[in-house]
């Protein structure tokens, strides 16, 4: 009797744990294509999208990144990064393992033109382009180190360089430190250099000065809102200043992993994205950061926000990972295999709420259910269901990050009749 009791528990266990991998969900769906690994994401308007892998293929999507087709030609080399400005200028970075040279496209990809000529290291040495950024569709800049022999001695010394006329030539805008991961500009005057020293210009690029120092390596920086910066860094810590990169603070992403791209939607709301499959989101200013679930521990290289809700992740091993709202889980299935006796819906909680709180609800029969949130004035502010139910335990995840604090009510409504409403309170 015990015998079959316990294979009955057992049966129960495995049963319950086939429900759970069923209903588990996350707020990245994975779009993987092929095994290529992509080290670059951007698009050029709301419905252009492109990707740039590491053997040289260009993805591109004209429909908000539904569909993805690879361009009929590939550049013919290693891509450490890649930027599309508009429908025919790309730029990439091609280079080995301690070199890098922006190479431009002005064809949609039909053929490439090498910058070599146009970047004389000091010495019989190399140039290590290593990203680039553009203001506008003409002037655009590019960073990295050139290292080699000067008058016998080994050298190394970190270089900006500039174009005005969209790739077709390039000029030196400064050769000062030792090396530059990243460039970002606020607007055409001013911009930021960074690897540990932070450099910036006011002037377009005319000059650069020191500004500030974090002491760990940083990978990538965000684009300035005023003076607030981003960097993101090693051992999962992304650094903040609010003065125009004088002064840093820090704040860890609860994960250890090399943080290898850093995107601000707007100066409160960015993400970070890095090795082992780390997401990790920000609604605050980097106050606080949370970590999302990608379902993957594949490097994570590049990530680009379309809005608050729409986006995309790039990685290795084929990994396209896309989000409609903000890398939220909106919701899911309560695990509770009971069937509820009664439709109910309950308070929300946390309450008072900043930014998210979760809201359940209950039905004993399956029916088309609504639940949408209201504000003060009656006016919808989301729907967070409205689909076909089957009888169960729900729970739904309202992220409030976009809406100003207030009272807002969310209403329950089954077949067209309101069975609930409750008032919650967001509070930032």
């Amino acid at each position: 009797m015990e015998k079959i009791r316990l294979k009955l528990f057992l049966i129960m266990i495995f049963l319950l744990s086939i429900v759970q991998i069923g209903t588990t969900q996350t707020g990245w769906i994975d779009m993987s294509i092929g095994t290529r690994n992509y080290v670059a994401i951007n698009f050029t308007d709301d419905n252009n999208g492109f990707i740039f892998a590491s053997d040289g293929v260009i993805l591109k999507s004209t429909n908000r990144g539904i569909t993805w087709q690879a361009f009929p030609n590939s550049f013919p080399l290693t891509v450490k990064t890649g930027l599309s400005v508009n429908e025919n200028l790309y730029f990439v970075i091609s280079g080995g393992s301690a070199s890098g040279m922006v190479n431009t496209t002005t064809n949609g990809g039909g053929n490439w033109v090498n910058g070599e000529n146009f970047f004389t290291p000091l010495g019989s040495g190399f140039n290590w382009l290593r990203n680039l950024t553009f203001v506008n569709q003409t002037t655009g800049y590019v960073c990295g180190n050139e290292y080699g022999y000067l008058n016998g001695q080994l050298y190394v010394a970190g270089i900006i360089y500039k174009t005005t006329n969209s790739g077709s030539s390039w000029f030196l805008s400064t050769r000062r430190g030792f090396d530059y991961n990243d460039i970002r500009f606020l607007d055409e005057s001013t911009g930021y250099a960074v690897l540990g020293g932070v450099i910036k210009t006011t002037d377009s690029g005319n000059n650069w000065s020191y500004t500030g120092q974090v002491f760990s390596q940083t990978f990538s920086l965000s684009h300035p809102f005023n003076d607030t910066l981003y960097m993101s860094s090693t051992n999962g810590n992304v650094h903040k200043s609010i003065n125009g990169g004088v002064d840093w603070t820090t704040t860890n992403t609860s994960s250890t992993d090399s943080l290898l791209k850093i995107y601000f939607v707007n100066s409160l709301t960015g993400y970070t994205v890095g090795t082992l499959g780390t997401i990790a989101k920000t609604t605050n200013g980097g106050e606080n950061w949370f970590l999302q679930e990608s379902n993957t521990t594949k490097r994570l290289n590049s990530v680009y926000m379309i809005n608050d809700s729409d986006g995309f992740i790039v990685g290795d091993s084929g990994k396209i990972l896309k989000t409609t709202t903000g890398g939220v889980l909106t919701g899911f299935t309560n695990l509770n295999t009971e069937i509820p006796d009664k439709y109910s819906l309950s308070q929300n909680y946390p309450n008072p709420f900043n930014p998210s709180t979760v809201i359940s609800y209950e039905l004993p029969v399956t029916k088309h259910v609504k639940l949408v949130v209201y504000d003060v004035l009656g006016n919808e502010v989301a729907a967070l269901v409205n689909e076909n139910k089957p009888a169960g335990s729900y729970e739904v995840l309202f992220e409030g990050s976009n809406y100003p604090s207030g009272v807002y009510f969310y209403r329950l409504e089954v077949e067209d009749n309101i069975l609930d409403t409750k008032r919650m309170v967001l509070l930032k």
